[in-house]
């Protein structure tokens, strides 16, 4: 059970420490923006959940594009592929001291008024290092 928290806590850190801006001089006609829910496709209950909120906020904090539900010129969608746990790092006893943290998604960022995919990675990987 505590694991699972920690899952929880260190999925939303990594989310929460690494957002993508998308506001540019290049795109000015995008302003408002839809988060589709993210397909969990991981061993991780409610991952696509706790995902898509961590987006939301981060979204929501930046402010540069208002989040909305009903038409959005731009969209982010999304797939969870994998959680993994491995070890980082050991002390002076290989004893194992940290671990590393690997999420894997697949995303697209879809300018809607122009039909036009801005950005995809088909295997997006963060991590992250935890004791």
């Amino acid at each position: 059970m505590v694991k699972k928290f920690i899952y929880l806590g260190l999925v939303a850190a990594v989310l929460c420490g690494c957002s993508y801006s998308v506001y540019s001089n290049a795109y000015p006609h995008l302003k408002k923006v839809a988060i589709r829910p993210f397909e969990n496709k991981s061993t991780e209950f409610e991952l696509g959940d706790i995902v898509y909120n961590g987006l939301v906020k981060e979204f929501q904090e930046d402010g540069r594009l208002k989040l909305v539900t009903q038409q959005p010129d731009c969209v982010v969608e999304g797939t969870i592929l994998k959680l993994e746990e491995d070890v980082y790092s050991y002390d002076s006893w290989n004893n194992v001291q940290d671990y590393m943290l690997r999420l894997t998604c697949s995303v697209v960022f879809t300018d809607l008024i122009n039909n036009q995919i801005i950005y995809e990675n088909k295997s997006l990987v963060i991590t992250e290092p935890y004791a």
